[in-house]
């Protein structure tokens, strides 16, 4: 099942595919979901939970049947733009 939107090592397609969801709606995520953890549904690109501790989002998506490791992906959302230093 290589390459597939269930598979834990996606091919480069479906990386980018999932890397161009989070490119064209980050700013309406950032919107809806400051500063949280949000996990959205590899097979329909719907958010389908959010917290601001990663941890309990995690358990979250496990009690809603998803697997956090194939059946999601999950970024931080910041509400605005963070300075790092190295």
């Amino acid at each position: 099942m290589r390459g597939t939107a269930l598979d834990p090592n996606p091919g480069f397609d479906e990386a980018n595919r999932v890397q161009r969801f989070w490119t064209e709606n980050y700013a309406e995520l950032s919107a809806r979901f400051p500063d949280r953890f949000v996990a959205v549904s590899r097979a329909t690109n719907e958010v389908v939970a959010t917290n601001k501790d990663l941890t309990l989002l995690v358990d979250g998506l496990r009690d809603k049947g998803f697997d956090p490791q194939t059946d999601v992906s999950i970024d931080f959302v910041a509400a605005g733009e963070r300075n790092l230093f190295l």
